[in-house]
């Protein structure tokens, strides 16, 4: 709040009847005031009447110390009844000699503000003032008064510090980018623009992934004419299904990651999303069959054995019931042996039945399957009706996630089977999630509420590859037969092998990291906290929750690469730096790819982002400056962007993703405050 000095005999220069005056007609009359209430001593802020009424000498201390910003001090509730007719003729006084109009409603407060009862010129008044005049004007909290006092002062100081703060620093700016104002400019932003619309989007590396992998991903992409990324991503899925509750990999001692991954590829209808899930996830579903079978005879097996124990156990339950009834002396003994062989039937587990797939699923259904089919499972699906499914499309639209936060993570729950209605407790749940959906389901996804706050959209993985509609080869070469026989024995392999060592035993073998690979993961952890910070650009663009899991989702793409390329035996030997690099730069691909998904996310606003852009770099063209207003703006956008409002959704986007700043500048006297756009330099181009 700006200060103007108090200006003895200063007078308005508007005919007295023309002057705005306090109504007083509703506040008690007082004595006159004693001397000139704006003749006060600086150095203690009191009158020349020292016998003055606490009221007005309250009121003449303060607007001795804060002439010209007495409204602005007071707010909407000003001045009350104990300072009188006295109190009400000082501050017409007030602003009659500092030339400025009195506000309308002045008049109309009913309480004392802190700042009128006690500013007496100096830091803060002594309790016992406070005491004085809270006793004199029948005021029972002077105490409180009084702490609203000091903390009112601390936020005026803390406001003013602030301000001289932000005054260093921009001249310090101005200093050192003296001879380059754009450097200026682009030291106000947390770092360079991000993508606006997914054409600017890295491409997926193919190369990262081992062969016959990223052969297939490239072949598959030709043969569909679609872009390598969705292939990619379905793939790294496929890999996760193949492994997840076989295998985890340490990243240090006492953090391990589950190898799930939630991977979303967003594609418009008819981008052939179902031929490529088709292709990619065939090996898992016939890896699923051969697994049933190879465990159909151990549960006929199991079963048989079970149901001899349960007979057993039945028919020494009746004998330890019948000596029990007549009193027999050996009636003890039976009844223990009963008791054994029950334990020992309820002991035989059978294997669960393979099941690596489901489809469109309720969570009710999902956690069942889990229990039912040994904790792990894929929902894979080339459609995204299972996020309606996760709103409550068959709840009653009660939504229900908490089994995919914990599938994800492989926390223990509890499930409610889907008959008997018993509860199950899951211990180390695997899911993993690979969906391809339409750009309105991840539009909806996003900007559910739940979805985020509950970290869903925080554990996913976005992919949006470039459509090529329009440009597709006709008859584009297929799939090499020997290609597609090596693919689907690597992963039919892993999947199998890993099955029959560690699933059906119900272990879980672990992957260890090398020196360099961890190297590298320290690395990229230094890399990303600072950019988790209040300004760093993970936060402006809302993907803080998201960033914060990175690094053990890329542990997790590492491990899955690394047994993509040595296969089962790979769990005997540790993840090398180059497999983890590799996982860097899949990381580096869906970080992009997510941020701009989270960007766009509920946003028609692009094309009006992309307008306001056109406007700024034409403006920075022609005035060789960076700031303009927002005013100025509008009125060089189409016609449709000029109405008040119309343009503060895209500007929200900009901001958010780096490209401009946007800020309010209050006016010092009052008025409606101007809004300016600064547009980050590295935006021109």
């Amino acid at each position: 709040m700006t200060q103007t000095a108090h200006r003895p005999g200063a007078s308005d220069s508007r005919p007295a009847a023309d002057r705005p005056t306090i109504n007083t007609s509703s506040h008690d009359t007082a004595e006159p005031i004693v001397g000139d209430p704006f003749d006060l001593p600086s150095d203690t802020g009191v009158g020349a009447g020292e016998d003055v009424d606490p009221g007005p000498r309250a009121a003449q201390w303060h607007v001795g110390e804060h002439l010209a910003d007495l409204w602005g001090m007071l707010g909407s509730v000003a001045l009350t009844a104990a300072l009188g007719a006295q109190g009400a003729a000082l501050v017409n006084e007030a602003y009659r000699r500092v030339g400025q109009p009195l506000p309308e409603t002045l008049h109309e407060a009913e309480m004392i503000p802190v700042e009128a009862v006690i500013d007496m010129g100096r830091d803060v008044p002594t309790l016992e003032e406070v005491v004085q005049w809270c006793e004199r004007n029948d005021r029972r909290e002077p105490r409180a008064v009084y702490e609203d006092a000091l903390r009112d002062k601390k936020v005026r100081d803390d406001r003013a510090e602030r301000e001289r703060e932000e005054a260093r620093k921009a001249q310090d700016r101005a200093k050192k980018y003296a001879d380059d104002p754009a450097a200026a400019v682009r030291a106000l932003f947390p770092g360079p623009p991000l993508a606006l619309t997914a054409g600017e989007l890295p491409p997926f590396p193919v190369g990262a992934l081992p062969s016959p992998y990223c052969d297939m991903v490239r072949a598959v992409a030709t043969f569909t004419q679609t872009d390598p990324g969705m292939a990619g991503m379905t793939m790294l899925g496929t890999l996760a299904a193949a492994t997840q509750r076989c295998v985890d990999i340490e990243v240090r001692h006492g953090w391990s990651e589950p190898l799930s991954l939630f991977v979303v590829t967003v594609a418009e209808p008819s981008e052939r999303k179902s031929s490529v899930f088709d292709q990619v996830s065939q090996p898992l579903r016939d890896a699923e069959d051969a697994l049933v079978l190879e465990t159909e005879d151990r549960r006929v097996e199991k079963e048989t054995l079970r149901d001899i124990a349960t007979a057993q156990a039945a028919d020494a339950k009746k004998v330890a019931t019948k000596a029990a009834t007549n009193g027999d002396a050996g009636a003890a003994g039976l009844r223990d042996d009963a008791v054994r062989l029950a334990k020992e039937a309820a002991e035989i587990r059978l294997p669960p039945i393979p099941r690596l797939i489901a489809d469109d699923i309720t969570a009710e259904a999902l956690g069942a399957k889990l229990f039912e089919h040994g904790e792990r499972l894929a929902v894979m699906a080339s459609e995204g009706g299972i996020f309606a499914t996760m709103a409550g499309r068959y709840n009653s639209g009660v939504p229900n996630i908490d089994v995919y936060l914990k599938g994800y993570s492989g926390d223990a729950c509890r499930v409610d089977r889907m008959s008997g209605g018993r509860s199950e407790k899951l211990t180390r749940p695997a899911l993993t999630l690979v969906l391809a959906v339409q750009p309105v389901i991840l539009e909806s996804a996003t900007a559910n509420t739940l979805f985020v706050r509950s970290g869903l959209m925080a554990r996913t993985m976005i992919a949006l590859p470039p459509s090529r509609l329009g440009r597709r080869d006709s008859n584009p070469p297929t799939v090499d037969a020997f290609l597609a026989a090596d693919y689907h024995q690597a992963v039919e392999t892993l999947t199998r092998t890993l099955s029959r060592a560690y699933f059906a035993d119900g272990k879980v073998g672990s992957l260890k990291m090398s020196e360099g690979a961890n190297r590298r993961r320290e690395s990229l952890s230094a890399s990303i906290e600072p950019r988790l910070g209040k300004t760093g650009d993970f936060t402006e663009s809302g993907m803080n929750e998201w960033a914060g899991k990175h690094v053990g989702r890329v542990c997790r793409i590492a491990g899955l690469l690394h047994l993509a390329e040595h296969g089962p035996e790979g769990v005997d030997r540790p993840v090398g730096v180059k497999t983890f690099t590799d996982a860097e730069r899949i990381g580096e691909y869906a970080t992009a790819h997510t941020a701009a998904a989270f960007a766009q996310a509920g946003s028609a606003d692009v094309a009006g982002a992309e307008e306001v852009l056109r406007v700024l770099r034409k403006f920075v063209g022609e005035h060789r400056r960076y700031t303009f207003p927002q005013r100025e703006i509008r009125n060089h956008l189409p016609r449709s962007m000029r109405q008040v409002g119309a343009v503060d959704a895209p500007l929200a986007l900009l901001e958010r993703l780096n490209w401009v700043i946007v800020e309010t500048v209050r006016r010092p006297h009052g008025g409606t405050p101007s809004v300016t756009v600064t547009l980050n330099p590295d935006g021109i181009a």
